[in-house]
């Protein structure tokens, strides 16, 4: 199809512009082949780390001994939320220290913004470093590699089920 004018391609360049800022994921994630390097934030060992990783056709891999391997091996999506029926339902988290509920939409964070807390069906959460109190006010839990967080808020006491 033949664009008439110049200010098409303005305008539809601008609109990808907008829609690529708006964007909170890295824009080069799963599926492109550029073989672009960079570091991606993964839970190893219940601690939150970063990773060189490099984007290929198969998604991100990781030199591990010089051998390109598939990012799922080293930070499995089964310690992330995003896998868990619990998430998936939209169901509160129920700790002994309270219950917490999601509080607004996903984000990315640094590293150095969380500290962990506790495990919960063996994925770890985090809290904010300044929250030191017993109860936090707010939880993160990991979703996805690349620091993606759904934050949860206090909400009260545990819910006890019969």
């Amino acid at each position: 199809m033949r664009l008439k004018s110049s200010s098409a391609h303005i305008i539809r360049d601008r609109a990808v512009l907008v829609l690529l800022l708006a964007c909170p994921l890295p824009l080069f994630a799963q599926g492109d082949a550029s073989g672009r390097q960079r570091l991606t934030c993964v839970i190893e060992a219940d601690t939150l780390k970063e990773l060189m990783t490099t984007s290929g056709p198969a998604g991100l891999m990781v030199d591990r001994n010089g051998t390109l391997t598939p990012l799922d091996s080293v930070a499995p999506p089964a310690r992330y939320a995003r896998t868990m029926r619990w998430f998936q339902d939209d169901k509160p988290i129920e700790l002994r220290r309270g219950r917490y509920v999601r509080q607004g939409p996903e984000r990315i964070m640094e590293k150095e913004e969380l500290r962990v807390l506790e495990l919960y069906g063996g994925m770890p959460l985090f809290r904010l470093p300044s929250d030191t109190s017993a109860t936090p006010d707010f939880l993160f839990a990991p979703i996805a590699p690349g620091c993606q967080f759904q934050p949860y808020r206090y909400e009260g006491p545990r819910q006890i089920r019969e």
